[in-house]
């Protein structure tokens, strides 16, 4: 049975509270060696890299291991008093996860292979050389800085999977809120159809009964025919606009236009636009601007950094949506960033459609500008948003061969900017006949 004197002389709930993360500090390393030499050989070997603190028996050791919180103890196994192993032993029972590396003499060897089974990152024999020894530290500290960041990511995804699961009663609401919705838009196609086609009808026999019978109906009433045609039409291409994107998307890609990618996204966003008082422009390309693409996909990307431009403003602003060709060497983009300057370097594909998303908001932190397109990284109140709808973005836009970046952001705004490898010339004939497109 242990004697009462090699005791620990601090229970592990006495220890000072959890240092910060180890990227965002100096690592701390403690040594434990009765002998004055090697001790403080190790010392002067890390001091300008760590933290140091040293100790010269288990006693000792322990209580600065209470105080100090170190990322690494490098333990001496013979010593007086309390010898190595037994120190391991209190110091795994105050953390289990803190490194050690033993520090052993030819007679002791089987000794600290035994307490591999303490979870030791490795052990050095006396004499040992200060080069290996540096390099066997930073080992250790980094596999723990690993361990410690994959920690952090385990706890979002916890705090992400309780959300999940208290917010899954309301994900079935909404489900059965957007089928409903969508056989509302569907049945409203019809009545929509038939205004539509009397509406035309009746300018028909109009014009009919100007050339017959010499009977001109008012500029008036002619504007106000003109205006029910096309405001139907709009509210059919609407309806049909939120059928396709309430459909499960799926992984095939489409040949479309630029100038219809943006404009069928002005379409969506107008309504929310006008809600926050927000003044949405939508610049299309002049040039005929092939995409290969998944629609749906590209549409949830450009939905999703209008909806975090509207919530950059927070009431009134304005909201622009542009998409221009850009040919490889890119004189177009005077502003080219450092990521799209090395994407182009490296590409493929002789010309690209360019999309812009630039709001009026507050604009993007520099201390946060590195980390936007990371998962579970946000900017917003807690529990206001997951972090993973730009991650979304970059990983759909990089399936597509392309690449987003932030090309501005200050306190008057930011400008999101993608960049999609255009399609060859020879799919202009599938492209929808209602597209622009130049000779």
């Amino acid at each position: 049975m242990q004697s009462r004197e090699t005791q620990p002389s601090a229970a592990p709930s006495e220890r000072s509270p959890a240092p910060p993360p180890l990227d965002a500090r100096r690592a701390r390393v403690l040594i434990i060696d009765d002998e004055a030499g090697p001790r403080e050989s190790i010392r002067l070997s890390l001091e300008s890299m760590y933290d140091c603190q040293t100790a010269e028996d288990g006693f000792k050791g322990l209580e600065v291991f209470d105080t100090f919180n170190p990322d690494m103890v490098i333990l001496d196994i013979n010593m007086p008093k309390m010898d190595g192993i037994e120190t391991l032993r209190h110091i795994r029972e105050k953390d289990a996860d803190v490194e050690v590396m033993l520090l052993t003499a030819y007679g002791s060897l089987k000794t600290a292979q035994k307490a591999i089974r303490y979870g030791v990152f490795d052990y050095l024999e006396k004499p040992f050389d200060l080069h290996e020894l540096r390099s066997t530290v930073a080992h250790a500290l980094d596999r723990r800085r690993q361990r410690m960041q994959l920690e952090v990511h385990y706890d979002d995804l916890e705090q992400l999977l309780s959300r999940l699961k208290r917010d899954l009663p309301n994900f079935d609401r909404l489900a059965r809120i957007g089928r409903l919705s969508a056989g509302i838009v569907h049945e409203m196609k019809n009545p929509l159809t038939v205004i539509l086609g009397y509406t035309q009808m009746l300018t028909e026999r109009l014009r009919k009964e100007r050339e017959e019978q010499g009977v001109s109906p008012s500029e008036e009433t002619t504007r106000y025919l003109s205006i029910i045609e096309q405001e139907t039409m709009r509210c059919t291409q609407i309806a049909r606009q939120l059928l396709s994107y309430s459909r499960t998307p799926s992984t095939e890609r489409q040949c479309t236009t630029l100038y219809e990618i943006v404009t069928n996204i002005r379409s969506l966003i107008q309504p929310q636009c006008s809600v926050n008082d927000v003044v949405l422009t939508a610049e299309p390309p002049v040039e005929s601007v092939l995409l290969e693409v998944n629609v749906g996909q590209l549409h949830d990307v450009l939905l999703n950094l209008c909806m975090n431009s509207l919530e950059a403003m927070s009431g009134p602003g304005t909201l622009t949506i542009m998409g221009r060709l850009v040919q490889k060497n890119a004189p177009e983009l005077d502003d080219m960033t450092e990521a799209e300057h090395r994407f182009l370097v490296g590409a493929e594909a002789e010309q690209f459609g360019a999309i812009e998303v630039q709001d009026s908001g507050r604009g993007i932190p520099p201390e946060a500008l590195p980390h936007v397109f990371e998962p579970f990284f946000t900017t917003k109140e807690k529990n206001a948003g997951t972090g993973l709808g730009l991650a979304m973005c970059k990983e759909h836009v990089e399936q597509h061969g392309g690449t987003i970046n932030v090309a501005r952001t200050s306190e008057a705004g930011t400008t999101f900017r993608l960049l999609l490898p255009a399609a060859q010339r020879e799919h202009l004939s599938q492209v929808a006949p209602d597209a622009p497109q130049t000779p």
